[in-house]
């Protein structure tokens, strides 16, 4: 059984990501720029895969797997003699993007993201490469 869960993205497409190092927020733009999945912090370098969620999305995808393991034991308990009864099940919707003033930074391999701070240098999320950052 496989479930799609999507997120709002603000006006430009664009994501938030959270780094579990520095807890610094940037936001990506999927499926565009640099081929590879996101892999480095733009700001300390951390690397990691399917690490940069923010709390609220984690949140979200937690309530949406416990609907999909309901939806599950649900189906695979209901026979003869079995009754099951579903839990409690928040209906939180996915969190939103907020149009925030952040600056933007295209990298050298494609890959654009926005990001706040007065940053001197960023790491390309998708190849770790460090530059400078244009005053945008």
């Amino acid at each position: 059984m496989k479930k799609a869960v999507t997120f709002p993205t603000d006006s430009e497409g664009f994501l938030t990501q959270e780094c579990p190092t520095c807890v610094n927020q940037f936001r990506v733009k999927f499926g565009t720029g640099a081929p590879g999945p996101i892999a480095h912090c733009p700001y300390c370098g951390h690397q990691g895969l399917d690490c940069w969620w923010t709390t609220p999305q984690v949140n979200y995808l937690n309530q949406e797997i416990e609907r999909l393991a309901s939806d599950v034991m649900r189906k695979a308990l209901s026979g003869p003699g079995w009754k099951f009864t579903q839990g409690r099940i928040s209906n939180r919707p996915p969190p939103t993007e907020v149009e925030l003033n952040w600056k933007s930074h295209q990298f050298k391999s494609g890959e654009i993201i926005k990001y706040q701070g007065s940053a001197a240098t960023l790491r390309c999320p998708v190849t770790g490469t460090v530059e400078n950052v244009d005053a945008n």
